[in-house]
């Protein structure tokens, strides 16, 4: 027996943002050096840079479900996905300015992807939930 297609999609576009939520954020950490041979910037600047993401987590993770009141977890959702691929674009031009702005942009999508997605799949297979899932034990 087959899922249904609307469902099949809903797994793939879920597996697809997390792992793109996950990659935006760990892949800058092997390429700190060359960005900063190549940029000049300084040991400290390409920390901040790496410490960007970090920041967004904790300070904007508050605003995530309040987004997700006001448009919808899933519209909240999607344009966090395309914030990402805006903001991955815009961290491979080749302008210092454009990798910070990108960074910080990430570090948003990335949050509310983050804040919003556990959620949304807790909501949309809460039937399919196995034992390990729950948060509390069974009365």
């Amino acid at each position: 027996m087959s899922a249904p297609p609307r469902r099949v999609w809903l797994v793939t576009a879920i597996v697809a943002l997390s792992l793109n939520l996950c990659l935006a954020t760990s892949t800058i950490a092997p390429l700190l050096p060359t960005i900063r041979r190549d940029t000049g910037l300084s040991a400290s600047t390409v920390g901040l840079l790496a410490t960007i993401p970090l920041i967004c987590f904790g300070a904007l993770a508050p605003l995530a479900p309040r987004l997700a009141r006001r448009f919808g977890a899933e519209r909240t959702i999607a344009l966090a996905l395309v914030v990402l691929v805006a903001s991955i674009l815009l961290r491979s031009a080749p302008s210092i300015a454009a990798l910070f702005c990108g960074t910080l942009l990430l570090g948003a999508a990335v949050t509310c992807g983050n804040v919003l997605l556990p959620g949304v799949i807790k909501q949309r297979f809460e039937h399919g939930q196995g034992p390990y899932w729950r948060c509390t034990p069974p009365a």
